[in-house]
């Protein structure tokens, strides 16, 4: 059983819970999660978040917790919840649309697959949002698409609140000759503080206008 303190956590949530037999619907799917090499930290995770994935049937929950592995997902990782998740709750016809998607990119089955394992989050999101992402790196940064296949999470990040403020400073230093290329996996997978220290605080006085325009796009965007 969850402890009292996630329980309300997790009601906090997801309401629902509060008509929901936990003994039927709940605690099968914990089992099923142990049982499978799932750690309870990832078990909590799953419970506190996104519930509802414990309450599939078990021979659901059981079917897309061996297909993860099949795809070689380790259910020890924290992105293996996220896997459960996208695999259990999308279509067939959706996923589908998705790997067309990421075709159009040049991706192969293979290429996609690896990107999956790595960051199931890549195909979490939308086709519209993931098409976005892809067209904003691609045609706009520069960026070689099957660049991406090794750093499938910066598809997840935020194309107005992160990758657009962002790139509206290495456009800035690029201008200036301070950088050699807008198409910087590293510039994106930077926490904030990582960002400022790399791309701000060594231009103060080369490029004093960064922080200003930084902000200003995070206001517009």
């Amino acid at each position: 059983m969850p402890s009292d303190e996630n329980l309300i956590r997790a009601i906090r949530r997801s309401p629902f819970l509060l008509t929901c037999e936990l003994e039927t619907y709940v605690i099968p799917g914990i089992r099923i999660l142990r049982e499978s090499g799932v750690g309870e930290s990832s078990i909590v995770r799953l419970f506190l978040f996104h519930p509802r994935t414990l309450m599939t049937s078990r021979s659901q929950l059981s079917q897309t917790i061996e297909r993860v592995k099949k795809m070689g997902v380790d259910p020890r990782l924290r992105q293996f919840n996220v896997a459960v998740q996208t695999i259990g709750g999308v279509s067939k016809g959706t996923w589908d649309s998705k790997i067309d998607a990421y075709k159009k990119w040049g991706w192969s089955n293979e290429l996609i697959l690896k990107a999956f394992t790595k960051s199931p989050w890549c195909m979490a999101m939308s086709v519209k949002k993931l098409m976005a992402n892809m067209d904003y790196y691609v045609n706009k940064m520069g960026f070689d698409p099957l660049v991406i296949t090794a750093r499938p999470v910066l598809l997840a990040f935020s194309l107005d609140k992160r990758i657009m403020p962002r790139d509206a400073v290495l456009c800035v230093l690029l201008s200036k000759g301070l950088i050699e290329s807008r198409a910087s996996v590293q510039a994106l997978a930077l926490t904030n503080e990582g960002f400022q220290k790399k791309f701000f605080d060594p231009y103060k006085e080369e490029a004093p206008e960064l922080l200003q325009l930084f902000q200003e796009k995070l206001r517009t965007c």
